[in-house]
């Protein structure tokens, strides 16, 4: 029972080897969309995690943590390096979403109250910093026409307070201190480690 109801909120959350539709899904979808869909929808998969499957089945959820725990770390990563090779700006934020959500379930799946609290702090930061980032770049796409990052060299001529806001937005989904998304990713990796 567990795992299936395991399965089902990895599957939303989404997790590594579970993750492939949020790509394709983040890239054809309008900007709005995505922001609903990664910056609120996909949230239902860690807090299900959290409100179902942990006090539902401890003993379950302890038992299967080490597993999950190296699915997490590998999501972390695996998102990350598909993100460095991303041209398509939608792409690239969905795989650093993949990345995100790694952390939040390295947290949750840590069973230590700084790791949890990160967590939870996480997928708020995160919908915020997503949503941020769909939001700017459905801007940019909207008025350069292109989907691919190679096409907005220069931009902070043209447009400076948008290439400035995103690059806020951005310095905060890589969890630079003093921003949103640190203080949230500090807590999970003390928490774990």
């Amino acid at each position: 029972l567990f795992l299936g109801f395991f399965f089902a909120f990895a599957v939303k959350a989404p997790m590594f080897p579970f993750h492939t539709w949020l790509p394709d899904a983040a890239a054809e979808s309008k900007p709005g969309s995505a922001v609903l869909m990664i910056g609120v929808l996909d949230k239902v998969g860690t807090f299900g995690m959290i409100r179902l499957c942990l006090p539902i089945f401890p003993e379950a959820s302890a038992y299967f943590a080490p597993a999950i725990i190296v699915l997490a770390v590998i999501g972390i990563i695996y998102g990350a390096l598909l993100a460095i090779g991303q041209t398509d700006i939608t792409r690239l934020i969905a795989y650093t979403s993949i990345s995100h959500f790694g952390f939040i379930v390295l947290g949750i799946f840590a069973f230590t109250t700084q790791s949890q609290s990160g967590s939870t702090l996480y997928m708020v930061n995160h919908g915020f910093t997503t949503a941020g980032m769909f939001i700017l770049a459905g801007y940019l796409i909207s008025r350069r026409g292109s989907k691919y990052i190679a096409d907005y060299g220069g931009v902070s001529k043209v447009a400076p307070i948008l290439a400035g806001t995103f690059l806020v937005v951005g310095l905060s989904s890589l969890a630079l201190p003093g921003l949103a998304s640190f203080v949230s990713e500090f807590l999970v990796l003390v928490g774990s480690f």
